[in-house]
């Protein structure tokens, strides 16, 4: 019976337990927290300092940056057939250039002295260009050299040096191709003419006496020097399976970024894509189209830039994004695409105005750098643009069931065996400005606006969408337009059970 009271009483407490927990759980909020992402510094073409952008952040509320810098700047141009010897190189600050243990330690230690913010590594990237003309003829032309993904989440040096980009290292490079060793057998057959005659002579014991030619052996020392100046121009004896010297539409390049770093836990993210980049250096003209199409034939990267450049085709409500999602209720992308925007603050402006212009809030359960990465890698966030005299808050876009089932916010994924409850509120901070009256909202499901909604402030919406077929996938998102200001979110993944 003593055994028994104490059993029972263990259990109690366990049960109590649980429900303190749920209750706990229950009651932690989701904090909205304001990022400015793609930052870039001076250790790059910025024009500030690592720790003036983060006492800029402290001050301005910006709880989180992740930075931009340019990875590397490095352009090499060859002439045939000593491309790796002859050539002429353009190299500008970057990461690599100021070294990247140099530039972690700088990030690291900048953090330590402002523990309320969050500053995470990252870097763009180019991470493959080609060259049409020719330099004789004055009609040299670099493509896709501005073609970027952004990088983040990267923290040990090795993992940046082993990044396959054109410019780096060997991981962009093809296997061992013993066929570049071809110099070696000059080298070999080099000897033989050293012993060529110019006339032949022979003793009565047959042995040649005529003198050796000066002609041929001049050419065997050609043969030889030749030789091993192709032997280290084609060192180290790899083939390179994008070849910056042929043009080339291939994906490959770009995939085999995305691949090594979802590897290594990072994220990566389209930068700019519909942006038209065309400008002249000295003799070169220098080009890349806008890259929407690119979207659809990579795979498995975490997302793009919605703002700045990335609405007019893709994000607006039946652009490629919402195709893309489809492609992804439909099962044949494993991953969502997320959208984020994307400063690209370099040196134009100051850096706390064009964050008032355009923000990331990432919604995390606390604000440390693990949960800043999980909200970017699984899109918890919205994105918000414009001026104006107050900041947008999406205080909740949820989904829910008929039958009550658990619903879901930005970012998640839903089962649900009933009808679609979608429940949209949002109010504004620091309203300094005229009295906001009507909100525009637009409710987006799989690239439809299924229904626009002319709202009095604050929003304040429980809609039943009348939509159910068993089996299939859906997605919702939103496009909130306050005066002078847009909020769009990630959007939520209906599955509708059997």
């Amino acid at each position: 019976m003593k055994y028994f009271k104490i059993i029972l009483h263990l259990t109690w407490i366990f049960i109590l337990s649980l429900r303190l927990t749920s209750t706990l759980h229950a009651e932690q909020k989701t904090l909205h927290v304001p990022a400015a992402i793609h930052i870039s510094s001076n250790i790059s073409d910025g024009k500030l300092t690592i720790e003036q952008l983060a006492k800029i952040a402290h001050e301005n509320n910006i709880k989180v940056i992740v930075f931009g810098d340019h990875l590397l700047v490095k352009i090499e141009y060859g002439i045939w057939p000593l491309r790796r010897i002859i050539k002429k190189t353009i190299e500008r600050e970057s990461v690599f250039k100021y070294g990247i243990k140099n530039y972690l330690n700088e990030i690291k230690r900048v953090q330590e002295k402002y523990p309320d913010i969050v500053l995470i590594p990252g870097a763009e990237v180019t991470t493959f260009y080609y060259w049409t003309g020719n330099p004789f003829k004055k009609n040299l032309k670099l493509h896709n050299w501005n073609k970027h993904i952004l990088i983040a989440g990267l923290y040990e040096e090795a993992d940046y040096k082993g990044l396959p980009i054109l410019s780096g290292y060997s991981e962009n490079l093809g296997k061992f191709n013993p066929i570049l060793l071809w110099p070696l057998a000059l080298i070999f057959l080099a000897p033989i003419f050293f012993r060529i005659r110019s006339h032949n002579f022979k003793d009565l014991f047959g042995r040649q006496w005529g003198p050796y030619s000066k002609k041929w052996k001049k050419f065997g020392i050609f043969l030889i020097l030749f030789s091993i100046l192709m032997l280290v121009n084609n060192y180290p004896f790899r083939e390179i399976i994008y070849d910056p010297y042929k043009i080339t539409s291939s994906i490959g390049p770009y995939q085999n970024l995305i691949d090594y770093v979802n590897q290594k836990g990072g994220v990566t993210y389209w930068a700019h894509p519909e942006a038209d980049n065309k400008n002249r250096a000295p003799d070169i003209d220098v080009v890349t189209p806008p890259y929407p199409q690119d979207l659809f034939r990579a795979k498995n990267y975490t997302g793009y830039a919605i703002l700045y450049e990335g609405y007019k085709e893709i994000g607006r409500p039946g652009g490629i994004w919402d195709s893309l999602l489809d492609e992804y209720c439909k099962g044949e992308r494993h991953s969502p695409i997320w959208a984020i925007g994307e400063l690209d603050f370099e040196t134009s402006g100051s850096f706390d105005d064009s964050f008032r212009d355009l923000s990331t809030v990432l919604l995390v359960p606390s604000l440390t750098r693990k949960h800043a990465m999980k909200a970017l890698q699984t899109g918890k966030m919205y994105v918000i643009r414009g001026q104006g005299p107050f900041v947008p808050v999406l205080d909740e876009f949820s989904i829910k069931g008929e039958q009550n089932e658990r619903p879901g916010s930005v970012g998640d994924t839903v089962n649900l065996k009933s009808k679609p409850i979608i429940t949209i509120k949002a109010h504004a901070e620091c309203n300094e400005g005229p009295p906001i009256e009507k909100i525009n909202v637009k409710l987006i499901r799989n690239g439809q606006i299924v229904k626009l909604f002319e709202t009095p402030y604050p929003v304040n919406i429980e809609y039943a969408d009348n939509y159910f077929v068993q089996g299939e996938t859906v997605n919702y998102r939103l496009e909130i337009n306050f005066p002078k200001k847009l909020i769009i979110t990630n959007p939520i993944f209906v599955r509708f059970k059997f």
